[in-house]
C-alpha cells in the first residue's frame, strides 16, 4: 500500500471514534488484549472485536500474538508502527483537505474526545504513583522536562505562536522517523484550536 492509499486508510479509519480509541490506547499502553483495552474505552468487548478486525485488515494494528496459558487463550494487539510513519505531514494535511464538511468535522471530534481517554489513563497513571515515583517526578520537573500549559490567545498571537509550533511539529516528525525505539514512553500531545474568526486578520 502506497503512502497516499495509506492516508486515506488513516483518514476514514479515525472518522469512527471506536477505532481511533482503540489506536490511542495502543500507542499509549502498547501490547493489550480485547478485554485490557474494553475497561479503559468503557465499552463491551463486543463493540471493540468488529472495529479491532478492520484495523487488523487495513494493517494499522498487527494481527495478534496468541499465548496460551493452560486451558486459557489471550489474543494480545499492537499498533503497526511503519503504518503510521509511512504517511508525511503533508500527505496527511492533503488527505485532511480532501475531506468533505461533514467528514472532516468527524473527524476531528473524534480526535478530541480520544485525547480526553489519553488524558484519563494518564490521570489514573499518575493518581497511583507512589512516594518515590513522586520524588522522581518532581526532579523530572526541576528539569525542565515536564510541561503543563494551556493558553487562550488573541488572533495576533495564535499567528505568531502557530509559525513556532509548525517548526517543532516537522522537528517531531523527523525525530520519530529517526527513532527506534519500541513503544517510547514519553508523551508530546500538540493541539492547536484557532478561532473561527481567525481568516478577518488573514485577509
Amino acid at each position: 500500500m502506497d503512502s497516499k492509499d495509506r492516508g486515506m486508510t488513516l483518514a476514514n479509519s479515525f472518522k469512527n471514534p471506536t477505532k481511533l480509541e482503540i489506536v490511542s490506547v495502543l500507542i499509549q499502553k502498547g501490547k493489550m488484549t480485547v478485554t485490557q483495552m474494553s475497561r479503559i474505552i468503557g465499552t463491551t468487548k463486543s463493540n471493540l472485536y468488529q472495529a479491532i478486525a478492520e484495523l487488523v485488515s487495513d494493517g494499522l494494528v498487527n494481527p495478534p500474538e496468541v499465548k496460551v496459558t493452560k486451558n486459557y487463550v489471550e489474543k494480545f494487539y499492537t499498533i503497526n508502527e511503519q503504518a503510521f510513519s509511512e504517511v508525511s505531514a503533508e500527505e496527511w494535511k492533503e488527505k485532511l483537505l480532501s475531506l468533505s464538511n461533514e467528514d472532516l468535522r468527524d473527524l476531528i471530534v473524534s480526535f478530541l474526545l480520544t485525547q480526553s481517554v489519553i488524558m484519563k489513563i494518564m490521570a489514573e497513571e499518575f493518581n497511583m504513583l507512589n512516594a518515590p515515583a513522586m520524588e522522581n517526578l518532581k526532579e523530572i520537573l526541576k528539569l525542565g522536562f515536564m510541561f503543563l500549559s494551556y493558553s487562550k490567545l488573541s488572533n495576533e498571537s495564535y499567528i505568531k505562536t502557530s509559525s513556532i509550533l509548525k517548526t517543532v511539529e516537522g522537528t517531531l516528525n523527523e525525530l520519530e522517523k529517526q527513532d527506534n525505539t519500541k513503544n517510547p514512553k514519553n508523551m508530546l500531545l500538540l493541539v492547536g484550536i484557532p478561532s473561527l474568526d481567525l481568516l478577518k486578520v488573514l485577509k
